[in-house]
């Protein structure tokens, strides 16, 4: 499965539903500053051992043609697999406007 392709069907399938399925930016470097922002959130969120910024959950950050703009989603699959996850809220990224996979 490519993560990529799937998560931008993912996001142009919601564009039929809404006109802002998620958070979206202008420019690369602006998605992948917000991006990495929302990692390290859900990293303190899962992870004790991981608060004050010790290490950041995997994310991507896309193009999306039909948008124009780059969106961000993070990678909680790897973030809950950590033998020192503790468990927490699920839809913390998609309740702050990010995807996740």
């Amino acid at each position: 499965m490519n993560t990529i392709d799937t998560l931008i069907a993912r996001i142009e399938d919601r564009l039929t539903e809404t006109a802002n399925p998620c958070k979206a930016y202008k420019t690369k470097e602006a998605a992948e500053k917000a991006t990495a922002k929302m990692a390290q959130a859900a990293a303190d969120h899962f992870a004790i051992d991981y608060r004050n910024g010790q290490k950041s959950a995997r994310y991507i950050v896309v193009f999306v043609e039909k948008m124009n703009k780059w969106v961000g989603a993070v990678d909680m699959t790897e973030l809950l697999a950590r033998n020192t996850s503790t468990g927490g809220f699920l839809g913390i990224c998609a309740q702050k406007g990010f995807y996740s996979f």
